[in-house]
């Protein structure tokens, strides 16, 4: 498993490449300007020539700021391969 340091300079460098993120199950939940997302999640990468999935549960919260919102805090759990996610 790659830490956020590697995959932040793999996206840089052009080493990492999502090709599909899949929001399977989700949660909003608005409070005035702030919005909570809490959902799970399937995700396709290319990582230096080899094709990897992934499944996880995440938490992101976005704040309204003027006109345009703003990812004020993503947290996110890699789930075992044998916890199937519901579509």
């Amino acid at each position: 498993m790659l830490n956020k340091e590697e995959v932040l300079r793999d996206l840089r460098e052009g080493g990492l490449a999502f090709t599909s993120i899949m929001l399977c199950i989700e949660d909003v939940r608005v409070f005035e300007t702030t919005a909570m997302v809490i959902g799970e999640s399937h995700a396709t990468a290319v990582r230096r020539g080899f094709t990897t999935s992934t499944k996880f549960r995440l938490v992101a919260v976005y704040e309204q700021v003027d006109s345009a919102l703003r990812l004020s805090y993503f947290q996110s759990t890699q789930l075992p391969d044998n916890i199937p996610i519901e579509s």
